[in-house]
């Protein structure tokens, strides 16, 4: 059913349907911001990352139109119990490897955007190549082992 005011979760419900709406809105024409921005920074054609950005627009359509239709999938877990609410994701193998995976995403997103940092900086020198290399990688390397330890740590039973 529909979110109604008096629902105890009706405001995380309205802020994830609103941040669903957001998104597709950025990724989107008209607006499209995050394309326009894409297109400036990778130097595409916007025809080109619309494309690109077609199967990420139907997840979400997907997730926003399941979210209003049955509010409850979005509050699943229970309030105020973060621990438990991590390890019981955690235990569910598929859940575990996604976040594993979009992780691995993220540490070379991360090592590419600090890398970029500097050179936007105008730190794109011969001398500091190596330096900005090397401080791109480990800060990569030390966020996605983090995050990935987090999963891996419930599936081996080290923590429960």
């Amino acid at each position: 059913g529909a979110v109604r005011q008096h629902h105890p979760d009706a405001k995380v419900v309205f802020g994830i349907i609103m941040i669903l709406n957001l998104e597709i809105g950025f990724l989107t024409p008209p607006m499209g911001l995050n394309l326009i921005v894409a297109m400036s920074a990778f130097r595409q054609p916007f025809g080109l990352l619309v494309k690109a950005a077609v199967p990420f627009i139907v997840l979400m359509v997907f997730c926003l139109g399941l979210v209003v239709w049955q509010p409850w999938i979005a509050m699943y877990f229970v309030t105020g119990k973060v621990y438990q609410n991590v390890v019981v994701g955690f235990q569910v193998g598929w859940v575990a490897a996604f976040y594993i995976t979009a992780n691995l995403a993220l540490g070379f997103h991360l090592y590419h955007g600090l890398w970029s940092f500097f050179q936007t900086l105008g730190w794109n020198q011969p001398a500091w190549n190596p330096w900005r290399r090397r401080f791109a990688t480990l800060f990569a390397i030390v966020i996605t082992l983090g995050n990935v330890s987090f999963p891996i740590a419930v599936l081996t039973g080290v923590v429960r």
